[in-house]
Formats: structure tokens, C-alpha cells, sequence
């Protein structure tokens, strides 16, 4: 809970994203990242709309990987799109994330 209150908007900022809800079945809404700032750290690394992040304790782990990568080392993401789903796709993807590249 502390996360999401206090530190994510500030993660949000510095890497160029926001988290939201998407709707990833019909009447199933799921936490996802909704916007990617054109030319921020997210985009660079190809995080994209609609990403849902698989992280094994949530919006706790996120946080943590997000800390890391904004005192200089690297963020690392497991996310699958809803949009690749719902086409039928199960591609997670890896990613990772720096401030710097």
C-alpha cells in the first residue's frame, strides 16, 4: 500500500509511465500500465500500453525493481500485453529497464 501511494508516483515520473486498470476479459479489469511517455525509460526499453506486469508479490516487487533501477542499476519486468492475449497470444516478455542507457 505504501508503495502505491507514495513511491510509484513518483516512479511514474521518472520513468516516463502510469499504471492503471485495463480491461483484460470482458467484465475482468486488471492493474497494467496504461501510458508510456514517448522517449522516457519505459519506451526505450520497450514497455509498451497495456503491459500487465507478472511479478510474484505484486506492486511490491514492482516497487522494488523500480528503486533499484532509480539509485542506478536496472529494473527488470516480466509483463504480458492484454492486447497480445486477448489476440490469442501468450508472449510474456522480459524486459529491462534503466534510467541511463
Amino acid at each position: 500500500m505504501w508503495c502505491g501511494e507514495f513511491e510509484m508516483p513518483e516512479y511514474e515520473r521518472t520513468f516516463g509511465f502510469r499504471l492503471g486498470t485495463v480491461e483484460a476479459q470482458p467484465g475482468y479489469q486488471q492493474g497494467a500500465i496504461v501510458w508510456v511517455a514517448p522517449g522516457g525509460a519505459f519506451a526505450r526499453a520497450g514497455v509498451r500500453a497495456g503491459d500487465v506486469p507478472h511479478m510474484h508479490h505484486g506492486l511490491g516487487d514492482l516497487c522494488g525493481e523500480l528503486a533499484a533501477a532509480a539509485e542506478g542499476g536496472e529494473a527488470r519486468l516480466r509483463v504480458l500485453n492484454v492486447e497480445d492475449a486477448a489476440d490469442g497470444q501468450d508472449d510474456r516478455r522480459d524486459i529491462s529497464v534503466r534510467l541511463k542507457q
